[in-house]
């Protein structure tokens, strides 16, 4: 369930903007064209197709302003690298979208960890999962899909 964001939501995510606009101020109509909701229990921010905006107001509490810029920056690389669409492009079963969404993940901060932004938390990159950096969605998620395979496989 979503709902608008309170006054002081929406102060804060602007501050958030601000200081992403301010590093990037290239990615302008972009970042104002993410339409926020208030998602609680979350637990993160994201986005979909429609380029709406799903914030935690958790998260957006406990955030500075730089990290919010590093996370909006991130929701945007979902939108601008067509995660979305190019998932829909690859034969992913229902159970597979988590990897799907984690291969992208990792591409995005992979590019955001090497600039130093400070996104929050331990993030996952390619290097943290034992991974080539600066790879392809694509590639990481054949890797993600045959690792969890062999994992299913030693199971039984």
């Amino acid at each position: 369930m979503t709902r608008p964001l309170s006054d002081r939501e929406a102060l804060k995510l602007s501050n958030g903007r601000a200081h992403l606009l301010r590093l990037r101020p290239y990615f302008a109509s972009a970042v104002l064209s993410m339409r926020p909701h208030a998602a609680e229990g979350l637990g993160t921010f994201a986005v979909d197709s429609g380029w709406n905006l799903y914030v935690d107001p958790c998260q957006l509490e406990l955030w500075s302003p730089a990290e919010i810029g590093a996370v909006l920056e991130h929701e945007l690389g979902h939108l601008l690298r067509d995660h979305h669409g190019r998932g829909g492009d690859l034969p992913v079963a229902a159970h597979q979208h988590r990897l799907w969404n984690l291969a992208c993940d990792m591409a995005i901060n992979d590019d955001l960890l090497a600039e130093g932004r400070p996104l929050p938390g331990q993030p996952p990159s390619p290097v943290t999962l034992g991974l080539q950096p600066y790879g392809m969605e694509e590639h990481y998620f054949d890797e993600l899909v045959a690792s969890a395979g062999a994992s299913a496989a030693a199971l039984t």
